[in-house]
């Protein structure tokens, strides 16, 4: 059986809010907004057109895709690595380079591009907007700016095919073939470290995203976003009570004044995990 990606396209705005709620070569990269970026773009597809997925980290191989059953991300040993954030694929032109790339969306940045749709008559393709990320690992936040309203021709452009981009990044980062069904023995384990040497970083901050493109041995598209952004619940649990509150209220949990630190971390993380 061949591998596929654990999501699917929103199919309505509704649908989508719910989720948010709840939470080289002929490669196509993923488009990442790095650290203190603006980037403009003109999306090219509505909001119910992108492509919801869970995503998993891991120091060996870096993001890669869920992808359900016998998913190496759900089955590692690693707190870390098991959990999985929200994210959501787009296709949108970049305006600098003149050509569509599939831009990764983080939930809080998908949650103002929708409230953006809403307000502008149910689309989001009827202008530029320039993206911003601020801050670094817990304290990343992100911002929308929306241009004037200018008409382009968008049926020049085709859509990304999603699951074939995650697909690729899947592959890209355990080393398969287009016909291997399971990651095959590259020197990259998800709880062992490497069998052979891995390239260390230069930047010991890791929650840049750097969108380059990997060399032949990296055999990933994105590089390095911080271990910060996954939060475990030994690092949670060290935080105070108003901190595990303002994290709570931002993903949209409501923690019981009586509750102890350890009952606030297990609501937000079985909140997380959904």
């Amino acid at each position: 059986m061949g591998l596929s990606i654990k999501g699917g396209k929103s199919g309505s705005v509704d649908r989508l809010k719910k989720e948010m709620e709840k939470s080289s070569g002929n490669r196509t990269w993923i488009r990442n907004l790095k650290q203190g970026e603006d980037l403009t773009v003109r999306f090219v597809e509505e909001p119910e057109d992108w492509y919801s997925y869970r995503e998993h980290y891991s120091p060996e191989v870096n993001f890669f895709p869920c992808i359900g059953d016998d998913c190496p991300g759900c089955n590692s040993d690693s707190d870390k690595t098991q959990r999985a954030s929200r994210r959501f694929l787009a296709s949108a032109l970049d305006t600098d380079q003149g050509q569509v790339v599939p831009l990764k969306l983080p939930l809080d940045l998908a949650n103002r591009l929708v409230a953006r749709y809403e307000r502008y008559g149910n689309t989001i393709t009827d202008r530029d907007y320039t993206l911003h990320r601020m801050g670094k690992g817990l304290d990343t936040s992100y911002d929308v700016t929306p241009e004037a309203p200018q008409d382009m021709d968008l049926s020049r452009y085709e859509s990304i095919d999603h699951e074939e981009v995650l697909l690729q990044q899947f592959q890209d980062a355990f080393g398969l073939d287009d016909d291997d069904d399971k990651p095959k023995s590259s020197g990259k384990t998800l709880d062992g470290g490497s069998t052979s040497s891995v390239q260390e970083d230069d930047d010991d901050d890791l929650d840049t995203e750097d969108d380059s493109l990997p060399s032949e041995s990296s055999g990933t598209a994105e590089e390095g976003e911080s271990d910060d952004e996954y939060l475990t619940e030994e690092e949670a649990l060290k935080m105070s009570r108003s901190e595990l509150k303002a994290l709570a209220d931002e993903i949209g949990v409501t923690l019981k004044t009586n509750w102890n630190k350890q009952q606030m971390v297990d609501a937000i993380f079985d909140a997380a995990s959904d």
